[in-house]
């Protein structure tokens, strides 16, 4: 179970980077083109991973595919375009994420297809895991690609969120009063506390918050992509990553 765990986590770690670490530099670009120097002051242009990852964010993702990265704060009176750049500066995160969701999900298809097993027949998880016990290109080809589309999924869900530390926060918080954007970012200190309480609510009370919130649409995103069933693929990685 824990050699399972830690596989898990390191197959993620990739997704991971692409998810949170990408993104977020891609924003720090466009902020400092828009004319915010704040994001070259507080080392934000930079493709060292640390300077853009969350810790609880980045283990949350790892090892309960869902979480973020540190909250990139634009100063919007100092913005070319004000507001309208402030939201195209939001708005880039969960369309890079849902980018990437897209591109590893035609690879899932791609690598499904190449397989030669029917999806639709009933067997789809068992024969593709026999397979892929037999195959490590196959078994952590699907990993790889299967947490690169999930997490990016995942992800481009949760960025849609307007509460920080997500990229529509940022857009909540462009509509802000200067002190309410104090009080705002006092509270989003908090709000890895929430989701933790999310994971304990969901494992203790079987709520299934996380579930119906991030899972379920990601899953169902990636099935219309790869002409699987809706919750197969999540199924067959949890199966490749015990065997």
């Amino acid at each position: 179970m824990l050699l399972s765990a830690l596989l898990s986590a390191i197959i993620f770690l990739p997704a991971a980077f692409i998810a949170l670490v990408i993104p977020k530099y891609v924003q720090a670009r466009l902020a400092a083109r828009a004319g915010d120097g704040s994001v070259r002051a507080t080392g934000r242009l930079s493709w060292n991973p640390l300077v853009h990852l969350d810790l609880l964010g980045t283990a949350l993702l790892v090892f309960f595919q869902f979480g973020w990265a540190k909250p990139l704060r634009v100063d919007v009176d100092k913005l070319d375009g004000g507001r309208e750049s402030a939201v195209l500066i939001a708005g880039a995160g969960p369309v890079l994420n849902l980018v990437f969701a897209t591109v590893f999900g035609l690879g899932l298809w791609i690598l499904v297809t190449a397989s030669g097993f029917a999806v639709h027949s009933g067997d789809f998880v068992y024969e593709f895991a026999v397979a892929a016990s037999r195959n490590p290109v196959l078994r952590y080809g699907f990993m790889l690609l299967f947490a690169g589309a999930f997490a990016n999924a995942v992800m481009a869900i949760l960025n849609l969120l307007p509460v920080p530390p997500f990229d529509f926060g940022g857009i909540l918080r462009a509509f802000l009063s200067e002190d309410n954007r104090i009080s705002l970012d006092v509270l989003t200190r908090y709000a890895g506390y929430v989701f933790i309480a999310l994971v304990f609510l969901d494992y203790l009370t079987r709520a299934k918050v996380l579930y119906y919130l991030l899972y379920a649409p990601a899953s169902y995103f990636l099935a219309f992509l790869t002409g699987t069933g809706a919750f197969e693929l999540y199924e067959l990685f949890f199966v490749l990553r015990g065997i």
